[in-house]
This record gives structure tokens, C-alpha cells and sequence, in this order.
């Protein structure tokens, strides 16, 4: 059986913060983020990854291009975000479920030896179905 895998294409999200001299702050979280970039793009060079990026930039295909020209993101974006903690992640899951037109299946705990797939309360039983569709093609 073969199956047709997209190249995945992430941004490592975060925040930017500037001093009062428009100097950008980096935190604690900012390292973290940087580091992740460098390690992901050491490991797994196959995978487009870019960041740290704000998320408003983006879902933003224009400031993309005006702000980051440089990326090899900047042309078709990202199929994939990675949040800088558990807590962002929750946030923005979250908000995506609420939103019009969009539709939220998770959260997935990858990186460890097996994959967690979670349901959250009241899921519908099209999303139980998705759910383990994704968990048998990860099987595969």
C-alpha cells in the first residue's frame, strides 16, 4: 500500500517583544523556540521549518512576504504550527474549534514511542471516526 505524504511545511510560533529602543527581547521562550528550529532543521532536513514567527503572520500570506521574504514558507505557508507550550497550543485549539468554517481534531501527543490520540469531551462521532482514521494511517 503506498500512500501520497505532503511535504510538511511548519512555523515554530511564538511572540515577539521589543525594548523601548525597538530592540527585540529574548526570553525564556524565544530561546526555546530558536532552538527548536535549529534542531528540527538539523534532525529532520526533509521538512520545511521556519520560525519563530507571530501567528497572526502566518495565517497572513501577505505579511509573510513583506516581513519574512527570506523563508521558503513565505510562498505557500505552512500545512503545519508548532506552539511553544502546552498552554498556547490549548488556547489556540481552542479558539480554531469556535471559529466558522474550521474544524479541530485533536490534540495528538507525538515524540514519545507510541502516539496519543485524545478525545475531548462531547466529541461528535464524526471526529471519534477521524480520530482513529488518523491513528491507523500513522499505524501504516
Amino acid at each position: 500500500m503506498t500512500h501520497s505524504v505532503k511535504i510538511r511545511r511548519q512555523y515554530v510560533l511564538n511572540y515577539h517583544e521589543q525594548d523601548p529602543a525597538g530592540k527585540i527581547v529574548r526570553g525564556e521562550i524565544q530561546v526555546k523556540t530558536m532552538k527548536a528550529v535549529r534542531l528540527a532543521k538539523e534532525k529532520y532536513p526533509d521538512l520545511i521549518t521556519d520560525g519563530d514567527v507571530q501567528a497572526n503572520v502566518e495565517i497572513n500570506a501577505e505579511l509573510q512576504k513583506e516581513i519574512y521574504p527570506f523563508s521558503e514558507l513565505s510562498e505557500k505557508g505552512a500545512n503545519t504550527l508548532i506552539f511553544p507550550n502546552l498552554v498556547a497550543g490549548n488556547m489556540a485549539y481552542k479558539l480554531l474549534m469556535e471559529l466558522e468554517g474550521t474544524h479541530a481534531i485533536g490534540p495528538v501527543l507525538l515524540g514519545l514511542n507510541k502516539s496519543f490520540y485524545i478525545l475531548q469531551l462531547g466529541t461528535s462521532i464524526r471526529d471519534i471516526v477521524r480520530m482513529a482514521a488518523i491513528a491507523a494511517f500513522r499505524r501504516v
